[in-house]
């Protein structure tokens, strides 16, 4: 009354996915198909078919409980009046944990910015020092007096010379950093959306531990008959 019982192998969550469990009946029949084996027992359809027929496991066992791993077999009742026959096939439940996601240290394709940059060279110091250096220059030359004899020009370079290289020391001086008001608050709203991944990271694992991981396969060496 019941042929050519097979089950499809497969990896599915306890609960969520499925694997189908295929047979043939040979002539109109009530079909019972139960799970019995490592974790219990449970019966997961009963109707009446005839042909080719499926029925669909969700690794679930009596109570709603997850498949243990183990050795389990599938069986098929089929009951026409007072006829009656059994078929059955062998499964090998392995049960494992989902994986969790792991806490991200960045976020993908947002790099923090350095939050202490160096301000720009600043050639203010050197403009001022060649002023300076003008109009001291400008004015010891109005103030050159023929009559008086020609003055020792030493004096003047020394006070150009010096104003000069103050300048050029003040703009070879490398600048005190500063904080960047831009980048720390751009830095602030990706550690904000970094933290709130992680927030739905850590939701997200807790309802992965509460789940189970079935592999599911036709163990051929169990036999066919119950």
């Amino acid at each position: 009354m019941v042929r050519h019982v097979r089950v499809d192998s497969g990896s599915l969550l306890a609960g969520a996915g499925a694997i189908a469990i295929h047979f043939t009946v040979t002539h109109a029949a009530r079909v019972r198909t139960r799970i019995v084996g490592a974790g219990g027992e449970v019966t997961i359809d009963s109707s009446l078919a005839s042909g080719p027929d499926s029925v669909r496991w969700t690794g679930l066992m009596k109570g709603a409980r997850p498949a243990t791993s183990g050795s389990y077999r599938v069986i098929i009742d089929a009951s026409a009046g007072s006829d009656a026959y059994s078929r059955a096939a062998s499964l090998r439940v392995i049960a494992s944990p989902v994986d969790t996601l792991t806490h991200l240290t960045s976020l993908p394709g947002y790099n923090l910015f350095p939050e202490m940059t160096e301000p720009p060279r600043s050639w203010r110091p050197f403009g001022v020092a060649a002023l300076v250096t003008a109009g001291v220059t400008g004015a010891a030359l109005a103030l050159e007096n023929p009559k008086l004899g020609t003055p020792s020009k030493t004096p003047l370079l020394v006070v150009s010379g010096g104003a000069l290289l103050i300048g050029g020391l003040a703009v070879a001086r490398k600048p005190a950093a500063e904080p960047n008001t831009a980048n720390i608050r751009y830095n602030n709203l990706v550690k904000e959306q970094l933290a709130k991944r992680n927030a739905e990271i850590a939701l997200e694992n807790a309802r992965r531990r509460t789940e189970v991981r079935l592999t599911v396969r036709e163990d051929k060496s169990g036999g066919a008959s119950p």
